[in-house]
C-alpha cells in the first residue's frame, strides 16, 4: 500500500537486471496495465535502452548497472525512460543496491517524470525572455523595493539612469537623488501607493540629480504588493519600471 500510495515510480531488479517488483505509479508512467507485463523482464532493455537522441544506451555504461554490480548508490537527472508505446520522457532517478552478506543481490530504483517540470521551466524561460525584450523595446529598467528591509534591487538600466552602482540602496538613498523641488510630490505619491486602505497605481514623472551632477527626467510606474488581511495588511514589496524621458 505504501509503495502504491507514493507519487514516485519504484521498481526492483535482481543481479541480472530483471524486474522483481514494480509499483502502480511506475506502471502508469511507463504505460503498462499490469505488473506481469514487466516482472522478469530486463528493465534496461524495456525502459532505458536508448538516449534522448535515440542512440543505443549500452547497459555497461548505465548508472543503474553500477548500483547492483558495484554496490554504488547513484542519483541522476535528465536521462530518458521509454514508455511501452516507444515514446521517451525525462526522468530523475535514484538507484540503490540491495545488500546481503556484504554483496549486492539487486537494486531498488525510484524515478519521477520531469515532463511537467521541464515544461514549466521552458515556459518561465520564455516569459523571462519576452519580459526582457519588452523592457528593451520600451527602454525601461526595473526596480524592486523590499519594504521590511528598506532595500532596493535595481537592474542595470536603472543603475545607469541614476548613475549609481550596485544594489541594496535604501528608500532614503533614492530620495537623495530626486530633485528637491519634486521630493514632496513623489513622497506623497509613494505613500499613497503603499497605503493598505487606499492602494493605487504609482505613475509619476520627476527629475533626478545624478552623482555626476547631471539632471535628468524620469517616468516611474509601480505597484505595491501587500501581506496579511484586514488590520494586519501591510505593504511588503514595491515593484515597477523606470524610463529616462529626458530627451
Amino acid at each position: 500500500m505504501l509503495l502504491n500510495a507514493t507519487d514516485e515510480g519504484i521498481y526492483g531488479i535482481d543481479t541480472e537486471g530483471h524486474c522483481t517488483f514494480i509499483n502502480a505509479p511506475a506502471l502508469l508512467m511507463l504505460g503498462y496495465d499490469d505488473e506481469a507485463e514487466l516482472l522478469g523482464r530486463d528493465m534496461h532493455e524495456a525502459i532505458h535502452h536508448s538516449h534522448a537522441n535515440g542512440a543505443h544506451y549500452p547497459v555497461e555504461t548505465c548508472p543503474i548497472y553500477k548500483a547492483y554490480h558495484k554496490g554504488q548508490t547513484v542519483r541522476i537527472e535528465g536521462e530518458m525512460f521509454w514508455r511501452r508505446d516507444g515514446t521517451p520522457f525525462p526522468v530523475r532517478y535514484a538507484s540503490a543496491p540491495i545488500l546481503s552478506d556484504g554483496g549486492a543481490i539487486g537494486a531498488v530504483i525510484t524515478f519521477s517524470d520531469l515532463t511537467e517540470q521541464q515544461r514549466q521551466a521552458a515556459f518561465m524561460e520564455e516569459m523571462t525572455e519576452q519580459r526582457r525584450l519588452a523592457l528593451e523595446a520600451a527602454q525601461a529598467g526595473t526596480w524592486d523595493f523590499d519594504i521590511e528591509s528598506n532595500r532596493a534591487s535595481w537592474d542595470e538600466r536603472c543603475r545607469t539612469i541614476f548613475g549609481v552602482k550596485g544594489d541594496g540602496i535604501s528608500y532614503e538613498d533614492v530620495f537623495e537623488l530626486i530633485h528637491a523641488d519634486d521630493h514632496e510630490r513623489i513622497d506623497a505619491a509613494v505613500q499613497d501607493a503603499l497605503d493598505p486602505a487606499t492602494p493605487g497605481d504609482y505613475h509619476e514623472e520627476y527629475r533626478i540629480i545624478r552623482p555626476d551632477g547631471e539632471e535628468r527626467w524620469v517616468a516611474a510606474k509601480g505597484q505595491a504588493y501587500f501581506e496579511g488581511e484586514g488590520e494586519t495588511r501591510q505593504p511588503a514589496r514595491f515593484i515597477g519600471t523606470l524610463t529616462d524621458i529626458t530627451k
